[in-house]
């Protein structure tokens, strides 16, 4: 069997990771190497880490680098594994998570990415994501977030991406794609590199019997907080200028404008409007860079527009 490797990038994850890596090291049938990246945790957890197993590697970085830098990190140090899964901190896998998802790597050959079921950890019976869908106004969504498991038969099915919550990638792939990009820092990073995979011809598979609990909202508060607010409304304009073909942007710039404006109007409500409008500036600052790597992104596109437009949602 291909060896696989398993990132956690953690930062201040106190109990939560304890209990990431004990359903990790649980895992059947499969032993896969497990490595945690910490982003200069002050919280006491490396030393926690240590002690559940001597079989855990840990890499520590002076500072926090961000999730999108430290899996990176993760996916250069695993050169032996030919698969690469992502785990977040707060996701706590069943114990066949990884043999589900790498039989149906070997069994769908022609799949590169492969997402997990992610139910939330305080109702399992919860969907939190069924994989990431892309909409054409440029946001990426968690496929039916907040219904529950009885409403739906939640068949396996081709998705646009899948979430870095808990992912399994072909390392030769993610490689090619170029990775997670760093300047992200964290929110979106997975969409990105989906969408990147995508214009590569590499398709995702949702697997519906590889399931994970998550917190949700993480070790960072939730999902109304500065980091999300922030990450998420500048990461979400890169995302769509960085990867969408031209006729398609040019059809929908009207609707990706209209959700930035009401990611400012979302600011305004929540009382952090001067946090939103700065997100903003910072994504237009950042757009030169971006577009530059636009060229050679859309220079190397495998998938055609007709597909691409295709699999893209509308909401």
């Amino acid at each position: 069997m291909d060896k696989i490797g398993v990132i956690i990038v953690n930062w201040n994850g106190g109990e939560t990771i304890f209990e990431c890596l004990r359903h990790l090291i649980a895992q059947k049938d499969v032993e896969p190497r497990i490595l945690v990246i910490d982003n200069n945790s002050a919280d006491g957890s490396v030393s926690g880490i240590r002690n559940l197993s001597p079989h855990i590697e840990i890499l520590r970085n002076p500072d926090n680098v961000g999730f999108a830098a430290a899996c990176n990190q993760g996916v250069s140090h695993l050169q032996d594994c030919q698969w690469i899964a992502i785990l977040n901190p707060d996701a706590f896998p069943e114990p066949d998570w990884l043999w589900t998802l790498i039989t149906a790597a070997n069994k769908f050959s022609d799949y590169h990415s492969f997402a997990s079921l992610i139910v939330t950890r305080d109702d399992p019976a919860i969907i939190d994501s069924a994989g990431v869908a892309y909409l054409a106004d440029g946001r990426g969504v968690h496929r039916l977030h907040g219904m529950g498991i009885d409403q739906t038969n939640v068949p396996q099915i081709e998705v646009f991406a899948a979430t870095g919550a808990g992912a399994l990638y072909r390392r030769g792939s993610l490689l090619e794609a170029g990775g997670f990009d760093e300047r992200f820092f964290c929110y979106y990073e997975d969409v990105d590199l989906g969408f990147r995979l995508q214009l590569l011809g590499y398709r995702c598979l949702f697997v519906p019997t590889a399931r994970i609990a998550h917190v949700g909202g993480g070790t960072q508060g939730g999902m109304n907080n500065d980091y999300s607010l922030f990450y998420g409304q500048r990461n979400f304009i890169w995302t769509f200028f960085k990867n969408m073909p031209s006729p398609l942007l040019f059809l929908y710039l009207p609707s990706h404008v209209l959700y930035v404006l009401g990611g400012l109007v979302r600011g305004y409500r929540l009382g952090k409007m001067r946090l939103m409008l700065r997100a903003t500036r910072e994504a237009l600052k950042g757009l030169p860079g971006v577009l530059r790597d636009r060229w050679k992104l859309q220079a190397e596109r495998r998938i055609s527009i007709r597909t691409l437009r295709d699999m893209l949602g509308f909401g």
